[in-house]
């Protein structure tokens, strides 16, 4: 059991930091492409 929660425990840690890593990806490829449309007027 012990193993088991260890595991899903794990499982849950990766998944907050992979939707941290994403927003955060997202977040600065918006502001590059922002920045881009600024840049092409």
């Amino acid at each position: 059991m012990a193993y088991n929660e260890a595991k899903c425990c794990r499982l849950l840690h990766q998944l907050f930091v992979a939707s941290r890593v994403s927003s955060y990806v997202f977040g600065r490829l918006s502001s590059a492409m922002q920045n881009l449309g600024k840049s092409a007027r």
